[in-house]
């Protein structure tokens, strides 16, 4: 899933599950019964087209490995930090 957002993919998922939080748009997720006025919309607009592509490739940078790897070593400077000033926990 999150690879076809990377790759720039406009993705619809159902509502429900993590993949929601991927796309994280409201316009992207579906129940059954509204998934195929959502992929007309989309399809028959090209600005909400563009919209759309822009989000989720500002989602694909929140889903890179680089920022996870970056957020970890910020959690674990900050987690030595606090040790080393006696604030850590346990």
């Amino acid at each position: 899933m999150s690879e076809l957002v990377k790759a720039g993919c406009i993705t619809f998922v159902p509502n429900g599950g993590g993949q929601t939080e991927i796309v994280n748009h409201p316009m992207l997720t579906f129940q059954d019964d509204d998934a195929v006025s959502k992929i007309q919309a989309v399809l028959s607009s090209g600005p909400l087209q563009a919209d759309l592509r822009g989000h989720l490739a500002a989602q694909a940078q929140e889903l890179s490995a680089e920022k996870f790897m970056s957020t970890v070593r910020e959690l674990v400077r900050e987690f030595l930090g606090n040790k080393a000033r006696g604030g850590g926990a346990g």
